[in-house]
């Protein structure tokens, strides 16, 4: 171990100190050599520059200046942490003082290279930390730099802006579903806790690799690597998270029909057998059946519809946004108004010798039990077009009011 410390130093009255700045100082008695105190003096030279530097962060109060001025700090920072490795590789007799001070040089010149980028560059791209852990990213701004006059931006980089951009939605969107079921009331601490670690690591590696891409294709002249490196991105998220995402939609999707369905079933036993036979529940039982296969049918819906998921449809499963069991539950009430127009007569369905008008006919001779089944099951299947048709239906029944 050689004589030398690590310290952050004294600043001048009225400086304010940077985040990570230090010196590398001789313990007392030790005269360094020749090699020594040229890096040392490497070591002096780089931070006064930094602090140099940081005279010109933008000091406006808008979302740009802000960006671009964390973003040199974090550059500033980045070096440091470099540097200080550096010289704890040199007190621990790992590197030498001269092979030390050419890694200051080379750090130094690579920080003043994104300096430049930083300022010339229309784009800056700087993540967001997550509020309890700052070693987590939470979020990514892409700000315009309104000091660059010369708007530099070509076609293909305006198109990965707007690419990242749908990008960087998509994997919050998904870290943030996961965070809504965390909240469910019929989850363990336990698991909510797994399910909030799962959010934050998604949101964490994947945001991670974008601000990389933004940062080669926006901020930097590489914007074809940048698209490249996107198009790769979407792949590997897909392959990566598509089969679980689609899979949890799927179980929470058939739990909720499996439990409306069997409470629509339990209805219509209880109605077969323990009802009046010239009640209104007994007469309209089948209503019943076709309510629960309707529950069946929305589950096979969604599997049959959505096949494969691109990386877009990770976001958003359905266009309508229904949670699961609110997307069943309309999907049965439509069900209802269906098997209404079959009951009333306002509308018949022949197929083979298949009769949906049978089905209010108590002494028809067709399986009214499977009609109703099948009713109840092409409903929730046929979700989308039911909504149309039955609307239809009764924006035709409203307008007859009319004349």
């Amino acid at each position: 171990m050689l004589n030398f410390s690590i310290e952050k130093p004294n600043n001048k009255e009225g400086e304010e100190p940077m985040l990570g700045e230090f010196i590398l100082t001789p313990k007392p008695g030790h005269e360094p050599t020749q090699d020594q105190a040229t890096y040392m003096g490497a070591i002096c030279r780089a931070m006064e520059r930094a602090r140099y530097d940081s005279k010109d962060d933008p000091g406006g109060d808008d979302a740009a200046s802000t960006a671009l001025a964390q973003a040199r700090k974090n550059r500033r920072l980045k070096m440091f942490e470099e540097l200080e490795k550096e010289a704890k590789d040199f007190v621990a007799e790992k590197i030498t003082a001269e092979i030390a001070a050419d890694k200051v040089f080379m750090s130094r010149g690579s920080y003043l290279a994104d300096l430049d980028r930083l300022s010339d560059s229309l784009f800056v791209v700087e993540p967001k930390l997550d509020d309890e852990d700052k070693k987590l990213y939470a979020d990514i701004t892409i700000d315009i730099n309104e000091s660059v006059k010369d708007d530099p931006a070509d076609q293909a980089k305006q198109e990965l802006y707007v690419s990242l951009n749908n990008a960087i939605t998509v994997v919050k969107t998904v870290a943030q579903r996961i965070e809504d079921r965390a909240s469910r009331l019929w989850m363990t601490k336990i698991m909510r806790e797994r399910e909030k670690r799962l959010a934050q690591n998604i949101r964490n590696e994947y945001l991670r690799k974008l601000v990389v891409i933004g940062r080669l294709g926006l901020q930097g002249p590489h914007v074809e690597h940048g698209k490249l490196a996107l198009s790769a991105f979407r792949a590997e998220f897909v392959a990566q998270e598509a089969g679980r995402i689609k899979n949890t939609y799927l179980r929470h999707l058939g739990v909720a029909s499996g439990i409306f369905s069997a409470l629509f079933f339990t209805a219509y036993i209880m109605a077969y057998y323990c009802s009046n036979q010239n009640g209104f529940w007994y007469t309209h039982k089948i209503v019943l059946l076709a309510a629960g296969s309707a529950a069946i049918g929305t589950w096979l819906s969604f599997s049959i519809r959505r096949v494969i998921l691109g990386f877009d449809d990770l976001a958003i499963l359905e266009e309508d946004r229904l949670d699961p069991s609110l997307r069943v539950i309309f999907v049965i009430f439509l069900t209802i108004v269906v098997c209404l127009l079959f009951w009333t007569g306002a509308m018949n369905i022949e197929i083979g010798n298949l009769r949906t008008g049978d089905l209010s006919n108590p002494n028809s001779t067709l399986p009214t039990g499977a009609i109703a089944l099948l009713v109840g099951v092409f409903c929730g299947i046929s979700e989308r077009a039911l909504t149309t048709a039955v609307s239809g239906r009764a924006a035709a029944f409203v307008k007859t009011l009319g004349t």
